[in-house]
């Protein structure tokens, strides 16, 4: 009598890929999210060898995916930046020069 197992767990990519899709499991539409997914074969409770992969895992059922390798990473969220003050009005002088510069560049 032998007494062996396979486990997998899986742990959440920090700011990791987030998508909408249908799981092929429970058949919903759900949020799958980017994992480490950790394989393990243990014999008599001692691990013998063990695997790591970047898997898509569906939140509902937990149903895992391969990740698509040739799908960019998620882009980085956008830190708030500080709002803008308000332009100047361009002066009579600065708007004739400025017209004066195209008219130039347009060759006339």
């Amino acid at each position: 009598m032998v007494l062996w197992g396979v486990s997998t767990r899986f742990g959440a990519v920090p700011n990791g890929r987030r998508e909408q899709r249908r799981c092929d499991e429970c058949e919903k539409l759900t949020s799958f999210y980017e994992a480490n997914a950790t394989d393990k074969l243990e014999v008599f409770f001692v691990e013998l060898a063990g695997a790591r992969q970047r898997r898509m895992v569906c939140e509902e059922c937990g149903h895992d995916i391969p990740v698509d390798e040739k799908q960019p990473a998620a882009a980085p969220t956008r830190t708030a930046t500080a709002p803008s003050l308000p332009r100047a009005r361009p002066t009579e002088k600065e708007l004739s020069a400025d017209l004066a510069a195209l008219k130039k560049k347009m060759g006339k």
